[in-house]
């Protein structure tokens, strides 16, 4: 029933050959958290298997209900979240979103914790964002002289601007131009 392969909240909708770039990416991203759930659940059941043959318990996990064990896939609803938290990154912004959730995974060891430290780092990427954004400062000595001398600063007509410096401005030919 379950392949194992992140399941797409998205609806199916055939594109060009090429395919969406920002689909792709989000299905990267599906992947790379599905990976890191399956790790840690896989270090939790190994850790379980140890402490059951320290202490010489017999295992009757095989009894649970398979609805109340921890699966190594996302569910639909997680789909969805981590899906419109993609949306929200920039073409630009794609590497350095992949690169930092990498290097913060490492730590988590729930996988709640995976979803919440890709919500933040989605968040840490979109407030660099604003962070590259320049900003101009205004003189306020430039300003008091356009009051002082506007003739000095006026627009330029579109004549003006076409001419190369230094060339005379004369139109003694364009009379007959329409």
């Amino acid at each position: 029933m379950d392949s194992g392969q992140p399941r797409s909240a998205r609806p199916y909708v055939p594109s060009s050959l090429c395919g969406d770039v920002e689909s792709m990416m989000i299905d990267m991203v599906l992947t790379e958290i599905q990976n890191q759930i399956g790790r840690i659940e896989d270090e939790q059941e190994q850790k379980r298997q140890e402490s059951l043959r320290e202490t010489q318990s017999p295992d009757y996990s095989w009894l649970m209900d398979w609805k109340l064990k921890n699966k190594k896939v996302l569910n639909f609803r997680e789909c969805s979240a981590v899906e419109l938290l993609c949306q929200k990154i920039k073409p630009n912004e794609w590497s350095l979103l992949i690169r930092t959730f990498r290097s913060k995974v490492r730590y988590v060891d729930s996988r709640d914790g995976v979803i919440e430290v890709f919500r933040g780092t989605v968040d840490e990427v979109r407030q660099q964002r604003g962070d590259n954004v320049s900003m101009m400062n205004v003189d306020e000595t430039e300003d008091e002289t356009w009051r002082s001398d506007p003739i000095q600063h006026r627009s330029l007509s579109v004549v003006e601007l076409s001419s190369p410096r230094g060339s005379p401005k004369s139109f003694s030919g364009m009379e007959n131009v329409v």
